[in-house]
């Protein structure tokens, strides 16, 4: 079974699948790594093991998993056979684990959270924005309603891990595009939505998670933004609520000295009254002094859009 994504069979060129339930191949997975990198004299702290998926995508469906429960299960007990043997080793583990927007996905974190074997770091590489599209027709995809909330309520509720939510476009940070909708949108729209998406669900007691946004030219360079040091509106005063306005919900979350208001749904929502006057944080006015940013007491929130606000 070899995966048609990744493979390239004019050029003889083939990923095929291991068998995750096979203890000779974890017992050779876990010796081939050691050798390779863990004995070496330089080594990181970690390892990061991509495709840890929850379900099987990209291959044929292997004869001893024949349907996504049988697969799941058995990447979870393959998961945790890496941790357990990286662990002896003194090495941290990082699992790229995907598909949190269907429900199965989020049962399936949830059970690997809940299994009783400490895990490193869980990673979303497609969280709440991002670049692929199948028909690859818009520069960002944004999820439906429910498949959004679900990554956003997933990052309250895992316990024993940390995770890695990495959310991206195919946009430079010049360039405007469309996206899945055929709507216009920004690089900025893209980072400040799937920033905001992040912090309505980030737990704010065991501060385990971490997010990241990169743009077009991918994972080639480290990605940081003035967002990440001045956009700090300390401790959340509670979880998220929802608003209901005239039939689509905004999310938003009070913190300590502001709020975050998102609107994952197709239409645009206006009239939006805050509780206290406010300030709106933008990219553009990110580095201006506070007081030269006018006062508002109602916000407007496009589809797909974030809205940061400081308090008065």
């Amino acid at each position: 079974s070899y995966n048609v994504d990744y493979s390239d069979p004019g050029q003889n060129e083939f990923w095929y699948l291991m068998d995750i339930g096979s203890q000779n191949y974890i017992d050779y997975w876990l010796e081939a790594t050691e050798t390779d990198i863990i004995n070496q004299a330089w080594k990181a702290e970690g390892i990061y093991v991509d495709n840890c998926i929850v379900f099987n995508t990209g291959y044929a469906q292997p004869v001893n998993y024949p349907d996504d429960s049988a697969w799941s299960s058995t990447m979870n007990q393959f998961v945790q056979a890496l941790v357990t043997g990286l662990e002896s080793s003194g090495q941290k583990m990082w699992a790229n684990r995907g598909k949190t927007t269907s429900q199965g996905g989020y049962s399936d974190w949830m059970a690997l959270d809940q299994s009783g074997n400490a895990h490193s770091v869980v990673m979303e590489e497609g969280a709440f924005a991002v670049s692929w599209d199948d028909t690859d027709t818009s520069d960002t995809k944004f999820y439906p309603e429910n498949s959004w909330k679900r990554q956003v309520d997933l990052l309250g509720m895992i316990e024993n891990s940390r995770i890695a939510y990495v959310s991206h476009t195919d946009l430079d940070e010049a360039e405007v595009g469309v996206d899945n909708s055929g709507k216009p949108v920004t690089f900025w729209q893209s980072m400040y939505y799937a920033l905001g998406s992040y912090l309505l669900g980030k737990n704010d007691l065991l501060n385990n998670a971490y997010f990241m946004f990169r743009g077009k030219s991918g994972y080639s360079k480290i990605w940081w933004y003035d967002e990440y040091d001045k956009i700090d509106f300390g401790r959340a005063m509670g979880n998220y609520q929802i608003s209901d306005m005239n039939g689509d919900n905004i999310y938003w979350r009070e913190f300590e000295s502001g709020y975050v208001y998102v609107n994952p749904t197709e239409n645009d929502v206006n009239g939006v009254v805050l509780p206290q006057f406010g300030k709106i944080i933008t990219h553009e006015n990110l580095l201006e002094p506070l007081r030269t940013i006018p006062i508002v007491s109602s916000i407007n929130i496009p589809s797909h859009h974030a809205v940061f606000v400081h308090k008065l």
